[in-house]
């Protein structure tokens, strides 16, 4: 049994339509989570997240691409997923977390309260949405050496975050990456546009900068509970402001580096609670086998999300044998 657990928590481009419904259904602690934070969305913009991110009608293949939704309910569900981790006797002695992600990483650790996270997500959504997008992001299974070696599959676009060895992101306006994905394609290069309209940590965002941190500067930061490592800076952070906000959807993602420079523990078990279980691959690719002791993912686009909690739960915490919502 592992002694030391880190979450994983992930940003824009891991959410999906029906993320975490299966984890809705059965386990009342996600359920409750997420049913007070869509209380809290409902009395900001009159909307249920729920029946958006539900919607019978849409499957996780749909582009769920609309910020306004997709910005809180990453939040949500990951933020849920971590409540009943912890209730379930999963819990972390490190966050670490991916643009949004470092959202989720507050107020999981209690820096932030998660209805004022949630809060202020709302906003920041509402500004992102309305005054910047036109752009986007594309995955790239490349390292950063293709991404400088080759400016003219490039032009006009920005190294948005470094995930692996051989995976990045590019962010641009929509017209550059029209170009770049063509090019890509040509090349016979794999790449992924990811579901976003916005050009994320790239300068295009540079325009909203004041108004980003003025919605910020609202929080209350206290201190942190638990470790809280960013992968945007690749280092711990006990100093949150509204400025630093800004830096963590301003700045590029640097998850690898962010993993080389943790000190390699044998006993430390990484969870990851994003919607895609992504980071678990990230992890496994960007540290050797001796530098944990094991990874878990729970959710996927295609579903065993409830049988990877129970072996989750049943492997992390023995003393509490989960079987369904059933625990003896």
């Amino acid at each position: 049994m592992s002694s030391k657990i880190t979450f994983l928590f992930s940003g824009q481009g891991s959410q999906y339509y029906q993320m975490g419904r299966e984890l809705y259904m059965k386990l009342p602690v996600f359920k409750a989570n997420v049913d007070l934070l869509d209380r809290v969305f409902k009395s900001r913009t009159g909307y249920s997240l729920i029946e958006v991110l539900y919607d019978t009608n849409m499957s996780p293949a749909d582009r769920f691409d609309e910020l306004r939704y997709s910005h809180p309910a990453l939040f949500v569900i990951q933020y849920a997923l971590a409540q009943s981790l912890m209730e379930d006797g999963v819990r972390p002695s490190r966050l670490i977390g991916l643009s949004l992600g470092e959202c989720v990483s507050m107020a999981v650790g209690g820096v932030v309260s998660p209805e004022d996270m949630l809060d202020t997500l709302i906003k920041q959504a509402n500004l992102i949405e309305r005054e910047c997008s036109d752009g986007g992001m594309i995955a790239v299974l490349k390292g950063v050496d293709y991404f400088y070696s080759h400016p003219d599959v490039f032009s006009g676009c920005e190294l948005a975050a470094v995930n692996m060895p051989q995976l990045i992101c590019i962010s641009a306006k929509q017209a550059a990456l029209d170009i770049a994905e063509k090019k890509l394609k040509d090349g016979n290069v794999v790449y992924e546009r990811l579901p976003l309209r916005q050009p994320f940590h790239s300068a295009h965002l540079e325009p909203l900068r004041e108004r980003f941190i003025s919605i910020f500067s609202g929080l209350k930061f206290k201190e942190s509970t638990t470790e809280i490592v960013s992968a945007m800076s690749a280092t711990n952070n006990d100093n949150y402001n509204a400025l630093h906000m800004w830096r963590v959807k301003r700045n590029p993602i640097l998850f690898y580096q962010t993993m080389q420079g943790l000190i390699p523990d044998r006993d430390m078990t990484y969870v990851d609670v994003g919607p895609s279980g992504s980071l678990a691959n990230f992890v496994k690719y960007s540290l050797p086998r001796e530098a944990y002791h094991s990874i878990f993912s729970i959710m996927s686009p295609m579903g065993r999300s409830v049988s990877n909690y129970e072996t989750c739960i049943n492997s992390l915490n023995p003393s509490m044998t989960f079987k369904g919502v059933a625990k003896c």
